[in-house]
């Protein structure tokens, strides 16, 4: 059959044996048309006329599957533009000139896609097609005119050390809109009828209109190139300049100097991200169009057997469907799929002749071969030939098949059978799915699978007709070792030899199911090291034919079923973990579904910028006394070099008797100062994660000008008779709020009236503004104004509320109300929201546990930690249940069941740590109470990493999440120390002593930047100190007798120890009828305060000056 369409500029040719190739040699076209050319030649032999095919019409299926991924993509992406425009919009934080760009650039290719989707096939209507044309000019200029103003601002940005004064917005929105405006204005004048084809509403390529669009579209990406590559110059240019200049004039203040410079650096820091954005942006926005201009013909096989000079040969073998072969293939003689491609520089290759053939749509596979058409010819009378043996079967043929099924179905794996499957599905996709039209729908595809096999029309499949559709099928040619016949083996779970239509569509229940896969063994273990805040992509390395789907797990629970919103695996197998925090680090594996033998494993660290802090900020001195600053450092991991500089410049420390450090940078102590030292000292701290510094002036002065306290702290004391305002230093009474006070504003006490003692539950600190304090017996919580000293609201509760938690970053207190006067498991949970905000408050209660309200034991609420962790969840525990049930703290609702039945354990005590996520309680057996030891869980998956049934008492976690010190208090008291690492707790040390505790505090360290251990007494009139980076032991002595037991109430200790905080001096410890204040820097008692009636509960505020 000669095509007749779609052909253009024929050549008269003549075979050339001697070449081996097609010749114009004495041949010439007198004249051509539709259907007939005329050709003269001089000489006699085999003729034929070549010509061009272009502009091949596509396939109904194609079009229909370009069309619905086309439809699919862009409401996909308009939905998601449309999002992103919002939350521009929305939200005033985010409102600067980089977010006005982007989000413009949103409402463009928002526009531009719906006016793309409503109108692009109005080929009928030109006037309305020639609009939408216009339409898609205006905002596919628009939106690449904003991407040229994103890379322009983004050079700005780096090149400017400090904010322009006016914004550049207006002149960003006259040429962002204006530009696109004047060209499409003087292309409609031009040529107004090249808007829109009789294709597409769009513009004309034959006529070169469509340079109105790519000449700007070509200058934006050059541009964007340009500004790209000198943002990248700049940033390399400064990248070695010192954070800051050197300052050696001395001033008052001692100012650190280098100010532009440094901006400069920092401003570079924080947009290296947006540089990362811009360059995905810029290829992402022109790099498609590019794409699109390269397109030239729908015929993608027709162009390929083009331009390599290759014939198109029908493949009936279906080898290419074996084992995830691709069907196009490259031989030199029979078509095999093992051959590799061609190089397509040798001469020879050039001179085989291109052969077209039209039967593709016949079945089976495309197959490019480099054979003259004399072979050709030849395989095709050979095939001929062979066509009516093929059909008929002789029965001895028949039993040995039949036998060879038989032998296959004992010898075929799992693996193998898996295989089979898959490749039959791709096979009758290829086949069924092209015949009927339709899409790619796997359950429409089984069922046709199933009809054709279902010879006798009985809805059931037995071993015979599966016998019979391997032989017509030639099954074997699918998977080595496997026919239909193994289906019955592995798939027939009620085992009657037959396979229902329910049974053949779970058989195929997926379409990609796992055969052989592999993993370099170089990349079995790989490093992954990101910063806190980061957004995370790892990609699995694990291979396979066909491509496997990847299953993700961290300590054994397969990440996909937590349904987080940080933590997605994606469909190319991919993890992607957002807003990194320290609770992601550890070890992630990954490994091919139905396939857990091929194992990667990534080892993720999370690190964070350190963090310094300083007291005071500025002390004002005479000569020869001395001066005394305090640094704090934190991170992960530990900064490894914490040291002092003056004015920039590293310390003198080997000045003799001038300047002391103390411990590893904690302390830095100038003696005998003279006017010499004003400056300004830093404490600085470099990490993996970054550097970070403080400053503390010194200003050296005849008459040194007041500057008063940097911090003050005070302590608010609860006793039977009301509260009372302690100042440390010098002991004194602050202020006094007794019992029997009318609470402002309303008709009620504070406890009573006169006689009536006052009762307390817990007592918080919250941001430093308020102190919420449980009045069990009264069923309220008083707020009390850590400024005015008085209480300022009261919040009615459930009845008998006690426990109080507060979460920081989402302003909420929980309370957990006893509703009796004993410890048991009928309790309630409030929330008091907005607890730092000056409103009146209420309580609302979260979504009932288990379906229930009353019947909680406890609430574990994670408490605010140096790390600055923001937890999601807190955990709440029913009487004699053996598990957790899980909060989410900002939707106070209940999110899972943690089941800790296999270890026996009903929680008894839970302590959070930020570093590493892991969650530590101590276990009881229901009913009988027994002690089951310890148990650590992983925050993030709810997974149990140990279970040490020797190590019992409560945990508690130093604050800055390193140790974990659990103390056992049951028959001797022992005090156990481990160490947090990426794989759990790890033994340190342990110490025993005779000292009966009864509370525990962490006062920080004078010799390092974590803390030390303080543990009160409740029957001794001592404090154990415990430096726990050494191990070493003190006791301090003469802090008075302790409450009576009997008279401690709401399980409260008869005798508590309180720290002031990281730069606090102080702890106190309420005595019978008295407090005790204790130095922990000198660890001796700097006063006692008595005329107390039974203190309970001690609270630290810190008020801050600047």
């Amino acid at each position: 059959m000669i095509r007749t369409v779609n052909v253009t500029n024929p050549a008269c040719v003549f075979w050339d044996y001697t070449t081996s190739s097609w010749s114009e040699e004495g041949c010439r076209v007198l004249r051509y048309n539709t259907s007939h050319t005329v050709c003269q030649c001089d000489h006699l032999t085999n003729f034929a006329v070549l010509m061009d095919v272009h502009a091949t019409p596509l396939a109904y299926p194609h079009h229909l599957a370009l069309s619905i991924i086309t439809y699919v993509g862009c409401v996909i992406s308009i939905v998601c533009l449309l999002l992103a425009t919002i939350v521009f919009h929305a939200f005033r934080g985010l409102k600067s000139d980089r977010t006005t760009i982007h989000k413009n650039l949103c409402v463009c290719l928002l526009i531009a896609e719906t006016v793309f989707l409503a109108g692009v096939n109005q080929t009928d209507k030109p006037v309305v097609c020639g609009v939408v044309a216009g339409l898609l000019h205006f905002f596919f200029l628009a939106a690449f005119a904003w991407m040229f103003m994103e890379g322009f601002q983004l050079y700005v940005m780096l090149v400017e050390v400090f904010e322009a004064e006016k914004s550049r917005v207006r002149w960003y929105y006259g040429a962002a809109y204006g530009f696109p405006a004047v060209v499409v204005a003087v292309s409609a004048v031009i040529d107004p009828f090249s808007y829109g084809t009789k294709d597409a509403c769009w513009l004309r390529a034959d006529n070169y209109f469509i340079f109105a669009f790519v000449g700007p579209v070509i200058a934006v990406i050059i541009a964007n190139s340009i500004f790209l590559t000198m943002s990248l110059f700049i940033m390399c240019r400064h990248a070695n300049l010192s954070a800051s200049v050197k300052n050696k004039e001395h001033t008052k203040l001692a100012s650190v100097s280098g100010g532009e410079e440094s901006a400069l650096l920092d401003k570079m820091q924080a947009h290296v991200s947006w540089v990362r954005g811009a360059v995905v942006l810029m290829f992402l926005l022109g790099l498609t169009w590019t794409f699109g201009l390269l397109y030239l013909n729908h015929c993608e096989l027709h162009r390929a057997a083009c331009v390599t000079g290759k014939a198109i040969h029908i493949d009936r073998t279906r080898k290419c469907f074996r084992k995830g072969l691709q069907p196009i293939t490259w031989d030199n003689n029979a078509p095999t799929s093992a051959t590799p491609a061609p190089d397509l520089s040798d001469p020879a290759l050039k001179q085989l002749t291109p052969i077209v053939r039209d039967d593709l749509t016949q079945g089976g596979g495309a197959v490019l071969t480099t054979r003259s058409p004399l072979e050709v010819e030849q395989e095709e009378e050979e095939t001929k030939m062979e066509d009516p043996m093929e059909e008929e079967v002789p029965e001895d043929e028949m039993k040995q098949e039949g036998a060879a099924a038989k032998q296959e179905d004992t010898l075929c794996s799992m693996q193998q059978y898996e295989i089979l499957k898959d490749n039959l599905l791709l096979y009758h996709h290829a086949r069924l799915m092209a015949e009927k039209g339709r899409g790619s729908e796997r359950e429409y595809l089984v069922g046709l699978m199933f009809s054709k096999f279902d010879t006798n029309n009985n809805g059931a499949l037995d071993r015979d007709e599966l016998v019979q559709v391997s032989q017509a099928e030639e099954v074997s040619r699918l998977a080595e070792e496997c026919s239909l016949v193994d289906m019955l083996r592995y798939d027939d779970p009620n085992g009657d030899g037959h396979l229902s239509l329910n049974e053949f569509y779970t058989a195929f229940s997926k379409l990609y199911s796992v055969s052989v896969v592999s993993l370099d063994k170089a990349l079995e273990v790989n490093h992954v090291s990101a910063r806190v805040g980061d957004n995370l992509e790892i990609k699995c390395d694990v291979t396979g034919t066909p491509t496997p789907p990847i299953v993700w797990r961290r300590n054994g629970l397969d990440l996909a079923a937590l349904n987080s919103e940080d933590i997605r695996v994606f469909v190319d197998g991919s993890l992607y973990l957002t807003r990194l925090q320290l609770v992601h680090a550890g070890n992630y594996t990954c490994h091919a579904d139905r396939n857990k033998d091929v194992v990667q494993t990534h080892i993720l660290t999370v690190h964070t910028v350190p963090t310094v802090q300083v007291t005071p900020h500025i002390q004002s001195l005479r000569p020869g006394e001395e001066a005394i600053m305090n640094c704090r450092a934190t991170g992960e991991p530990f900064p490894k070099q914490v040291e002092w500089l003056k004015n920039d410049e590293p310390l003198r420390v080997d000045i003799p008797h001038k300047y002391e450090v103390v411990g590893n940078g904690t302390q830095l102590r100038v003696r005998n100062i003279g006017y010499a030292d004003t400056g300004a000292y830093m404490c600085q701290a470099t990490s993996v994660g970054g550097m970070a510094r403080d400053i503390s002036s010194l200003v050296v002065q005849e008459n040194p000008a007041p500057t008063g306290e940097q911090q003050e702290s005070r302590v608010f004391v609860y006793h039977d008779w009301g509260i009372a305002v302690y100042e440390p230093d010098e002991c004194r009474l602050f202020h006094v709020i007794q019992g029997t006070d009318v609470i402002p504003g309303t008709q009620e006490y504070v406890c009573g009236d006169k006689g009536t003692n006052c009762s307390w539950g817990r007592a918080i600190n919250v941001a430093e503004r308020y102190i919420y304090v449980t009045q069990p017996r009264r069923d309220r919580v008083l707020v009390v104004s850590v400024q005015q000293m008085v209480v300022v609201d009261v919040i009615v509760t459930d009845q008998y509320p006690v426990d109080l938690s507060y979460v920081p970053n989402l302003d909420q207190v929980w309370v957990l109300n006893w509703r009796s006067t004993k410890d048991e498991g009928v309790k309630t949970i409030q929330v008091i929201r907005d607890a730092s905000q000056k409103k009146k408050h209420h309580t609302v209660h979260p979504e009932p546990i288990d379906g229930h309200f009353d019947l909680v034991k406890d609430l574990f609420v994670p408490p605010t930690q140096d790390l600055g962790h923001d937890f999601r969840y807190a955990y709440v525990t029913h009487t004699n249940q053996r598990g957790l049930y899980k909060l989410d703290l900002a939707n106070m609702k209940y999110v899972k069941t943690v089941d800790l039945t296999p270890y026996n354990c009903v929680p008894q005590h839970l302590v959070f740590s930020s570093l590493h996520g892991l969650v530590v309680m101590d276990c009881q057996e229901p009913v009988t109470g027994r002690r089951t030891g310890q148990l650590v869980l992983d925050y993030l998956t709810d997974a149990v990493l140990s279970h040490k049934t020797n190590l019992m008492g409560r945990p508690h976690v130093v604050p800055d999440s390193s140790l974990v010190v659990t103390v056992d208090t049951l028959y001797h008291v022992k005090i156990v120390v481990q160490k947090v690492t990426d794989h759990g707790l790890e033994y340190v040390y342990d110490v025993i002593t005779t000292l009966n505790v009864s509370d525990v505090t962490f006062f920080p360290s004078r010799l390092t930047h974590s803390y030390d251990l303080y543990a009160a007494s409740t029957d001794k009139d001592d404090i154990f100190f415990l430096e726990l980076h050494t191990g070493k032991v003190e006791m301090i002595t003469g802090v008075g007798k302790a409450m009576p037991p009997e008279l401690a109430e709401w399980s409260n200790t008869n005798r508590a120890i309180v720290s002031a905080g990281v730069f606090g001096h102080y702890m106190v410890s309420p005595s019978e009828a008295a407090i005790f204040v204790i130095n922990g820097e000198t660890r001796t008692v700097n006063c006692e305060i008595g005329s107390l009636v039974h203190p309970r509960l001690a609270v630290w505020v810190t008020k801050k000056y600047i």
